[in-house]
């Protein structure tokens, strides 16, 4: 729409593409411009041009797995807090959105999120007091507010932010990013890097073990995996579980061999970290 003046006043112009929303609601505003949900691919629109934000994989999963009777339930909505956006859709046979293909338009990044039977998201301020103003009211004897992951007097509801709500069939709405769990269930997060040659594809290394950098809670436990495989589309072959207590332990040991090397981080308990990097110790052998 553009201001022309007398005596027509606006002249209406249509905006470069010829893609469109998948269905209704499939569309948000970021600080970057409109990302869309098309019918065939995930768009970033700035009002000068269209540009695919999907990746490959992030697009083989989503419409690969779009449920082809309920796609039209699917829907974009923003996560300010975070710097994200979620493309929601029913995965499979579902008839509800139970997957969220995340992206984040500050690293720009994806990542995939599970959804408990999500019919609708919206963003926006909250007014929301917590009950838990007591010592008495946080749990049992011992807590900390290292424990609980919070500051003195932090209000974790600040209505001078907006936070993403979600509508479920049942629970009927919840509030994301918050608290340590799903509506009391340990949220599973897993991480993984694969293929990782070492400067050499074609020698065998044998990982010995494995030095994380991680930050959380000291005591919060991380599972780690190491992997390996002999060809680079292959999957990797894991080793066994081992458990990481961060504050605590150094290292974990695990002997596993292969031409490309990989490793496996997931949570423990219901307490968040965020791994910063981490070294490896391997030997290499012969050629393969």
């Amino acid at each position: 729409l553009t201001d022309i003046g007398a005596p027509f006043t606006f002249r209406l112009q249509r905006l470069p593409g010829e893609t469109g929303m998948l269905a209704r609601g499939c569309g948000v505003n970021t600080p970057l411009g409109h990302v869309v949900l098309t019918a065939g691919d995930v768009v970033l629109n700035t009002g000068q041009g269209i540009t695919s934000i999907a990746n490959g994989i992030v697009r083989d999963y989503i419409f690969k797995n779009i449920s082809i009777d309920n796609y039209k339930r699917s829907f974009v909505t923003s996560n300010p807090q975070k710097n994200e956006v979620w493309i929601c859709f029913p995965y499979g046979t579902t008839t509800t959105c139970n997957k969220a293909c995340v992206w984040n338009w500050i690293d720009k990044s994806w990542s995939i999120r599970e959804l408990a039977n999500v019919t609708y998201g919206a963003f926006g301020q909250i007014n929301y007091t917590s009950s838990a103003t007591t010592w008495a009211s946080l749990g049992t004897a011992g807590t900390t507010w290292s424990t609980i992951g919070s500051t003195w007097d932090e209000n974790e509801y600040s209505p001078a932010e907006a936070r993403l709500l979600m509508t479920h069939t049942t629970p009927y709405i919840s509030l994301q990013d918050s608290g340590t769990s799903d509506f009391g269930s340990l949220i599973t997060a897993t991480i993984e890097r694969t293929g990782m040659h070492m400067g050499d594809p074609y020698t065998i290394k044998l990982a010995k073990s494995l030095y994380p950098r991680i930050d959380g809670n000291s005591g919060s436990m991380v599972s780690i995996q190491l992997g390996a495989s002999m060809y680079a589309d292959e999957s990797p072959t894991w080793g066994p579980v081992q458990t990481f207590t961060i504050g605590q332990s150094q290292k974990i040991d695990s002997m596993i061999s292969g031409r490309f090397l990989a490793v496996r981080f997931s949570n423990s308990d219901f307490y968040a970290w965020r791994i910063k990097s981490f070294g490896l110790e391997y030997t290499n052998g012969g050629l393969f």
